[in-house]
């Protein structure tokens, strides 16, 4: 595992995946976008997963992990302009 300004980085050769886990109070969502960007073109070929610290997929059921992807996308559209989902 590596650490890179308080985010984890994991290559898990196994699963061919790579899962970066942030704090999504210690960075916008340009950063991370730009931090994920670098990463995904350092390894090429490879799954490259962008998740908060704070999901943790072993206890997320398939209907709850939709719903939270959903969620997230929405809040990603909406912008920083939008006050009701931020």
């Amino acid at each position: 595992m590596l650490t890179y300004n308080k985010i984890k980085i994991e290559h898990k050769p196994q699963d061919e995946c790579i899962l970066i886990r942030f704090n999504q109070y210690d960075y916008d969502i340009d950063e991370m976008r730009d931090i994920f960007t670098n990463i995904q073109s350092q390894f090429k070929g490879k799954t490259v997963v962008c998740v908060p610290n704070n999901i943790d997929f072993e206890f997320l059921d398939r209907d709850q992990l939709i719903k939270d992807l959903e969620s997230t996308i929405e809040y990603v559209k909406a912008g920083p302009n939008n006050e009701d989902l931020h």
